[in-house]
């Protein structure tokens, strides 16, 4: 990931090094590896326990900007966070939009994008699964 540059245009998808990216293979939760904020574990959040439960795999990644291209590249279907700046997400929102992959809080329901919140992006099988 290191020389790797993501973009994305309203409408238009989202790019890697300038070559359009399609949109992973959706996927079930229990076949799919979990993103986790390492807060979300310190807080016990329950969205994060059900994921630890019922996923393949977690990892813990500390950076929106990294976690997006691990998602957009099909590496991982969802990141939880119990704490998600704007400053953060909006890059993710802009380019995983474009990939088809939801970007809620917790409880499904939009983000504000006014203060810090709690955050689940996932692809659309996953987050459905994982707002139950």
């Amino acid at each position: 990931m290191r020389d790797d540059f993501y973009h994305a245009s309203c409408g238009e998808g989202a790019y890697l090094n300038r070559r359009r990216i399609a949109p992973p293979p959706d996927a079930r939760l229990a076949d799919s590896i979990v993103i986790l904020e390492s807060g979300a574990i310190k807080r016990n959040d329950p969205l994060s326990r059900y994921a630890l439960e019922h996923c393949l795999s977690a990892r813990v990644v500390g950076s929106t900007a990294i976690l997006t291209g691990i998602i957009a590249g099909g590496r991982a279907a969802a990141f939880i966070s119990v704490r998600q700046m704007p400053w953060g997400i909006v890059p993710a929102i802009a380019i995983l939009g474009e990939l088809n992959i939801h970007i809620t809080q917790h409880d499904g329901s939009p983000m504000s994008l006014l203060q810090g919140e709690n955050c689940l992006i996932a692809q659309e099988q996953v987050h459905q699964e994982m707002l139950r």
